[in-house]
């Protein structure tokens, strides 16, 4: 998100100025390496590893997260996605999804919580998945392209720089929509009682290597910031460059 803001502000000013100097174009360039290494890392990285925990520990969000019903349209059959995400999901496309029409709907009230008749997480989330999963990719493709004509040392025409100053818009919404389907996709069992606070929260079972990468990112995206800093605002004002 972070990236693509810098890229799209930079966008804008070479837009509203008409002006394409290096200040600009060295603003685009790191604003736009900085997206795609997010994109990869939480995309390629961090989002197979949640997809995986969830396939785990919550087998039900990710039948409703994947379509697996007959009462929708499901967007990855009809896509003849279904082999791919078991394979990435399970690491074989031959695994079995589970079937969202096989989840028994009547848990709160065998729980004795009759006031919800349906305890499935909501099927919209689907749509809100394969909107975001679309929305990111067609992102990062967006990406690739500018940094394709960067590495060509080509000249950034006006359609990508629009496209540029765009992006942040397009980044917040994939986020916004990553959280609509994490929140929506999981009842607030807790409230209702269904769910005991024991039971609900997280244990982070995690051992001194997962903690020490986890820092050592945290410790890497400090260090892009300063570098960011340092390279955008601190340089080009002692060189009387960034006007």
């Amino acid at each position: 998100m972070t990236g693509y803001t810098v890229a799209g502000a930079f966008a804008l000013l070479t837009l509203l100025s008409g002006k394409k100097t290096k200040y600009y174009v060295d603003g685009l360039r790191l604003g736009t390496y900085f997206s795609l290494a997010a994109v990869v890392v939480q995309g390629a990285v961090f989002g197979h590893i949640l997809g995986v925990q969830v396939a785990h520990y919550n087998p039900e969000k990710l039948a409703a997260m994947e379509g697996t019903s007959g009462q929708i349209l499901s967007l990855s059959r009809a896509l003849g996605l279904e082999d791919l995400m078991k394979l990435v999901v399970y690491g074989r496309p031959d695994a079995k999804l589970p079937e969202y029409d096989g989840i028994q709907r009547d848990y709160c009230t065998l729980m004795g919580v009759p006031a919800i008749s349906d305890c499935r997480p909501p099927l919209i989330i689907h749509y809100l998945y394969y909107v975001k999963t679309g929305l990111a990719i067609l992102l990062a493709l967006f990406t690739l392209g500018v940094l394709a004509l960067f590495t060509a040392k080509k000249e950034i025409g006006n359609l990508w720089l629009y496209g540029l100053a765009l992006s942040p818009v397009v980044a917040q919404l994939v986020s916004f929509l990553g959280w609509a389907v994490r929140e929506i996709g999981r009842k607030p069992w807790t409230i209702y009682g269904v769910m005991t606070v024991d039971v609900a929260r997280t244990a982070n079972p995690a051992g001194v290597l997962e903690y020490t990468l986890a820092g050592l990112l945290f410790v890497a995206v400090l260090a892009g910031l300063c570098y960011a800093a340092w390279r955008l605002l601190l340089v080009p004002s002692l060189r009387g460059e960034a006007e």
